[in-house]
């Protein structure tokens, strides 16, 4: 029976293999990170004035949007990670801060802190 589902996810094109999977796993994470941060990229754009037709200027939105980009790409997909982490150490953690009645600290830093970082601050800022 293994078998023959094996045989047709490959018939299909499906990625067989562990490796595979993982590569597909990689990019619906960061094809998640992006659309969560498509909307604050375009608010933060709205918020934006218009550019003028001054070299300068130009030079300067053009480094904006490289920033943005980066943040988009690569950093809030990596803040994501740092809370899902932060969540797997609270919840390793969490007999030891609840002896030292700690809870709430630990909750606020490992697992508030980045999920602001992530979701909450503007794109482009740090």
């Amino acid at each position: 029976m293994q078998a023959q589902a094996a045989k047709l996810r490959s018939s299909r094109g499906w990625p067989s293999s562990r490796l595979g999977l993982r590569f597909v796993g990689a990019w619906l994470v960061l094809a998640l990170g992006i659309g969560a941060a498509w909307p604050m990229a375009r608010a933060a754009e709205a918020e934006e004035p218009a550019a003028t037709e001054s070299p300068v200027e130009e030079d300067e939105s053009f480094r904006r949007s490289l920033v943005k980009g980066f943040d988009a790409c690569v950093l809030r997909p990596l803040r994501v990670g740092q809370m899902l982490t932060g969540f797997a150490l609270f919840v390793a953690s969490s007999p030891l801060t609840g002896l030292a009645r700690s809870v709430p600290e630990a909750w606020e830093l490992l697992v508030i802190d980045p999920y602001e970082s992530a979701f909450r601050t503007p794109l482009g800022q740090p």
